[in-house]
Parts: structure tokens; C-alpha cells; sequence
């Protein structure tokens, strides 16, 4: 719940230009860019870029995540950050221009990925 990192593996860079893509180094230590590579050297800096931050939906409530207000992961729809499709009327068009065309946000739900709205893979 605290909004300052603690350990250097939860340090985010602020004002730096970073892609979601995970470092292949993966820690700041052992890329020769360091602060200045162009990629995230942690999970967190992956979560909370603005590429990822708040596109999926949270696996808690809002009263029930650990994280609260600093949970990366949206806990409604007023949260999320991507189009909800699966909203959209089913007609002709968003066969033809929405249906797979956003990744799916629901992390956790188990569902029929081939009968989903969203798109589960590349």
C-alpha cells in the first residue's frame, strides 16, 4: 500500500521513454544501459507503463485487493483503460472490425477463448 518502492527491484524509472518489453537482462544490474535502456528491467515497470497499466481486470474487488488504489489492474469497467467490445451490438460491422481486435482484459475468467470478442494470441 505504499507508494514508494523498497527494494531496487521494485524501483520504476519516471521520466524516461521505455517500451513494456521486458529487458533480456531483466534487471538494471546487469544491462550495460542501465537507467537508460530502452526497455523495462522489471515486472513492475511492465505493469505500470502506460501500454499495460490498467488494460486488464484486476482477479479482486477493489475492497478486496491487496493493492488498493496502487493495483496496475482495473477493478470496473470505469478503470479500464481499453475498449470493451464484448459490449458492442453483434451485427455485421463488428465482425468486420472489432471482433478480435483487443486484446482480451479478463486475466482470470475462464472462459471459451475461440467463442471470446477479444484476442488471446498473436
Amino acid at each position: 500500500m505504499c507508494p514508494f518502492f523498497h527494494s531496487e527491484v521494485d524501483r520504476r524509472r519516471n521520466n524516461q521513454v521505455y517500451t513494456s518489453d521486458l529487458c533480456k537482462n531483466k534487471q538494471r544490474q546487469g544491462c550495460q544501459k542501465g537507467d537508460n535502456c530502452d526497455m523495462a528491467h522489471s515486472n513492475v515497470e511492465r505493469l505500470y507503463h502506460v501500454e499495460k497499466y490498467k488494460t486488464k481486470f484486476c482477479s479482486s474487488t477493489a475492497q478486496d485487493c491487496p493493492y488498493g488504489d496502487f493495483c496496475s489492474f482495473a477493478h470496473s469497467e470505469i478503470d479500464i483503460k481499453t475498449r470493451l467490445i464484448h459490449k458492442y451490438p453483434k451485427q455485421l460491422n463488428f465482425y468486420m472490425f472489432y471482433f478480435k481486435t483487443e486484446w482480451c482484459p479478463f486475466l482470470t475468467k475462464q472462459h471459451n477463448k475461440a467463442k471470446c470478442e477479444y484476442a488471446h494470441n498473436w
